[in-house]
């Protein structure tokens, strides 16, 4: 008589998470020292000519060329947590590190490519908030120190700006308060950016394992795995990841449907923390 043997999957949960984990953490620095680059791009006496103008200020070279500048720092971060060299205990093959860069170059590219327009859509904002806040020497210092977020975040500083200036304070103290807000807004969008390229290229990575074992043989199958806690889809029972979360597995080569999206792997949407378990599905 023999003992079945429970399924496992090719790489533990525990093991994504702890990588995932890993990436975010060396990605975050390298994001918060360049969009702090960024936010120092354009000064105050820049918004002021832009603003007489009426046209935002020149700026999409200068943020490219900074992003590029941290590119192989930010590709690094992603690919830190993989065995990089013959040297160490179990290294992994030359094709399998080959596919790990390619695919961290990749996304890293689009990532550059992604962050300049929506900076410059954050200094439209801005000059949009100069005309209706008027540029004084506060305003546009306080609204400066916004360059690196997004327009949504450098309408919350201007919101601050008008706020303080409402309850009675002067000024320069809402100037301070304004750029106090500017950068813990900072270091959130920091964190958000690192957090979903550490989730989409350790997914990735995942999803490119699993197809090098498969090679079409039909034995790979994936399940999507939420991070099952309160904080899933904001708590909303009905929320994508939670759906997707349904210990179903398909083949490797499909995709994951939900209200009419696909998905080859995580994450569904900005902050998504899910991942993807890959199994052999051949018995053995």
């Amino acid at each position: 008589m023999t003992t079945a043997i429970a399924p496992r999957p090719l790489i533990g949960r525990f093991e994504i998470r702890r990588i995932m984990a890993e990436r975010e953490q060396r990605l975050i620095a390298v994001v918060h020292a360049a969009l702090q680059e960024v936010q120092q791009l354009l000064r105050a006496e820049d918004l002021r000519i832009a603003n007489a103008m009426n046209r935002p200020p020149h700026l999409e070279p200068s943020v490219l060329q900074r992003w590029a500048a941290r590119t192989e720092q930010m590709v690094h971060a992603l690919l830190a947590p993989v065995r990089l060299t013959r040297a160490d205990p179990q290294p992994i093959s030359d094709v399998a590190f080959r596919t790990a860069e390619e695919l961290a170059r990749q996304q890293i590219g689009r990532l550059i490519r992604d962050l300049s327009p929506a900076q410059l859509a954050a200094v439209r904002q801005q000059l949009a908030e100069l005309v209706r806040l008027g540029p004084t020497p506060q305003v546009l210092q306080a609204i400066a120190r916004a360059t690196g977020l997004t327009a949504l975040q450098t309408q919350r500083v201007a919101n601050t700006f008008r706020r303080v200036i409402e309850q009675g304070a002067g000024p320069g103290t809402a100037m301070l308060r304004a750029q106090e807000h500017a950068d813990r807004l900072l270091e959130q969008r920091a964190q958000t950016i690192a957090r979903h390229e550490a989730v989409t290229y350790t997914n990735q990575l995942v999803l490119a394992r699993g197809k090098a074992v498969d090679a079409g043989g039909g034995v790979i199958v994936k399940q999507w795995v939420s991070a099952r806690d309160l904080r899933v889809d904001g708590g909303n029972p009905l929320g994508v990841c939670r759906q997707l979360d349904n210990n179903a597995r398909i083949p490797i080569d499909e995709q994951f449907v939900v209200d009419g999206e696909q998905y080859d792997a995580p994450p569904a949407h900005v902050g998504c923390r899910c991942l993807l378990e890959i199994w052999r599905d051949d018995g053995r």
